[in-house]
């Protein structure tokens, strides 16, 4: 995989994922828990995005079809999947104690 291609099935959802869960927790402040949870779904959507890119790299490796070498850009790329998920994960959490204060 290159460098571009990293960027493009890693990073760029990931971002995504993180950008739409922080989003989330801002509209849940807002009440809106509608638009809160189609946020949170349109993260995990990116997620899962990413994790098919990242399953098929390691795949590749393993298979032999690519090199196994460790790029700086790959780490960055699976720091910002890890981040992402942990964000999404903590914005589904305060999504749920907002709305149940509201209530």
């Amino acid at each position: 995989m290159t460098d571009e291609e990293v960027v493009m099935n890693l990073i760029v959802p990931a971002g995504t994922a993180k950008s739409a869960a922080i989003e989330s927790i801002a509209a849940a402040r807002k009440h809106d828990f509608e638009r809160a949870e189609q946020l949170l779904a349109k993260a995990d959507a990116a997620i899962v995005d990413a994790h098919e890119h990242q399953s098929e790299s390691i795949r590749a490796v393993l298979n032999g079809e690519e090199d196994s070498g460790v790029s700086l850009i790959m780490v960055h790329g699976q720091d910002h999947l890890m981040n992402a998920i942990t964000t999404i994960d903590l914005a589904r959490q305060i999504v749920g104690l907002l709305h149940e204060l509201s209530e």
